[in-house]
């Protein structure tokens, strides 16, 4: 009875440990994911909300449109003056030049909704599956408790199992009936 009970008392004892430690390492793996999420939601109200204009790849697109543009106002008024251009002819041809400027910034806005469209879906796609990674971890620290529930189970099971119930039960009763010593009297003789 002995060793038995030990080993069930030591299979309580490393499975209250386990869970503990699943406990630990459950917090930190949802610290991560909600760090995760944070970043995510950080990430996408940036990007979401910066106009082209201000992103890295639309500042270099508007320099390169410039430098064009100045160049070709260079040139222009270059073969102007070699050609003797009229008045006119150099309107026209600036106003041709900031035509296809806006022209270049109209599909730079376009652009946008492009950009936003990935964004969008970038930030979709990224959210979905962090949020399958918690509903996984959420899983898990239920089968962690059933399984701890499981284990506790069988080791009250285990326990009794090891007890001599009849042995239990004779311990605890020292009164003994002693038959015809009268109705229903007990006595403390043991015979």
């Amino acid at each position: 009875m002995a060793i038995g009970t030990l080993l069930t008392l030591g299979s309580l004892a490393l499975s209250a440990y386990g869970a503990n430690e699943s406990s630990k390492q459950n917090q930190k793996n949802q610290n991560l994911l909600s760090n995760r999420m944070r970043d995510l939601d950080a990430w996408y109200g940036k990007e979401y909300n910066t106009p082209v204009t201000e992103t890295e790849s639309g500042q270099a697109a508007l320099a390169k449109l410039r430098d064009q543009m100045k160049k070709g106002i260079e040139q222009n008024s270059q073969s102007a003056v070699r050609g003797g251009a009229t008045a006119e002819s150099k309107v026209a041809t600036q106003t041709g030049m900031q035509e296809k400027y806006n022209s270049a910034i109209n599909n730079l806005m376009g652009y946008e909704t492009q950009r936003k469209d990935r964004v969008d879906r970038q930030y979709q796609s990224q959210n979905n599956a962090l949020l399958g990674t918690q509903m996984n971890l959420n899983a898990q620290q239920g089968q962690n408790w059933s399984n701890f529930g499981s284990n506790v189970a069988n080791a009250d099971y285990s326990a009794l199992n090891n007890i001599n119930l009849n042995d239990l039960f004779n311990s605890l009763n020292t009164n003994k009936y002693v038959a015809g010593s009268g109705s229903g009297m007990y006595s403390n003789r043991g015979f």
